[in-house]
């Protein structure tokens, strides 16, 4: 098994890294990634991701992490008065307010944050010569998907 869990949708190439992955695992092995999803993350993709690759991703991290305070306490009272009907948002309602500020800082900083949809998120296994791929919707968020190297 060869895997990456967070990883991917951060590169510059995640072709060329799943293409990688695939070169690493011995036949009949399993590459798996798991990747931000586009579906139901709308909000994150065409309001806050612009705003993240344009401003927050080139400010200094102490900035950034003063900034999200604010931030999480605007998603957390949100959370409070019931935004997002997806599992994920009921596990974020049940953490801590510093675990969610972690969230947030994590989503805020990096220079690349790439969005999948399901037939894309399979199509870079494809990509990479492997078969028999499977795709798990993750919290209605994200992807999990798994390929075997024939």
């Amino acid at each position: 098994m060869v895997f990456s869990i967070g990883v991917i949708h951060h590169l510059e190439n995640p072709e060329l890294a799943v293409r990688n992955m695939a070169k690493a695992c011995k036949p009949g092995g399993r590459v798996l990634i798991w990747l931000y999803g586009e579906e139901n993350n709308g909000w994150i993709v065409h309001l806050f991701n612009p705003v993240r690759r344009h401003l927050f991703s080139r400010l200094p991290i102490r900035l950034n992490n003063g900034l999200a305070w604010g931030l999480t306490g605007i998603l957390w009272s949100m959370l409070k008065f019931g935004f997002g009907k997806q599992p994920y948002y009921d596990f974020l309602r049940r953490i801590p307010f510093q675990h969610l500020k972690h969230i947030v800082l994590d989503h805020m900083l990096p220079k690349i944050a790439l969005y999948y949809r399901r037939d894309q998120a399979a199509a870079l296994l494809a990509q990479a010569g492997l078969q028999e791929i499977h795709s798990e919707w993750v919290n209605q968020i994200s992807w999990s998907v798994c390929g075997k190297k024939i």
